[in-house]
């Protein structure tokens, strides 16, 4: 996209917005990312979320498209102040992608199944981890992800986020 502006100033303002919509259109997954309604900033609500460790004060999740999938960043703090950021990378579709941000798993598969709804697969050292499926309400302001995740001592939990959006 950055070449769709360097153009502009050597053949013109329209011409240059219906190359970069040619393009957007003729490359894979661009153009699906761009509607993608998972894209855009989206901050926790504590008092509908249940939340796994409970020491997460406030969570800020920022999605930006990426060709056919996601990279999510997650900026955490906790409840004495400390404050992590976590990048989380996807691809539509279902193929693993390797993950380093938890020792929960190391695999993650994400599936498209509706406009507004993915279900999430997470394997740690080839076995199965747990799932999660995220949606996001028809009205765009609203993402709910229900996460049921395996603990070191094989017990399932399961963890329910929900964030509002506050901004594309």
């Amino acid at each position: 996209m950055t070449k769709c502006f360097k153009w502009t100033a050597m053949i013109g303002v329209a011409a240059a917005a219906i190359s970069c919509a040619l393009i957007a259109g003729a490359v894979p997954g661009f153009a699906q990312a761009a509607k993608d309604p998972f894209v855009g900033t989206w901050k926790l609500n504590p008092s509908l979320s249940t939340m796994v460790p409970a020491d997460q004060k406030s969570k800020i999740v920022v999605n930006s498209a990426r060709p056919n999938g996601i990279l999510i960043t997650e900026t955490v703090e906790t409840t004495s102040g400390e404050k992590k950021i976590y990048k989380i990378p996807y691809v539509y579709g279902g193929k693993f992608t390797p993950q380093n941000v938890s020792p929960l798993y190391d695999m993650l598969a994400v599936e498209r199944i509706t406009p507004y709804s993915v279900h999430w697969t997470l394997r740690n050292k080839g076995k199965a981890a747990g799932d999660a499926t995220q949606d996001v309400s028809k009205g765009e302001k609203i993402l709910t992800m229900v996460a049921h995740i395996k603990l070191p001592t094989g017990e399932m939990v399961t963890q329910k986020s929900v964030f509002e959006k506050q901004a594309p």
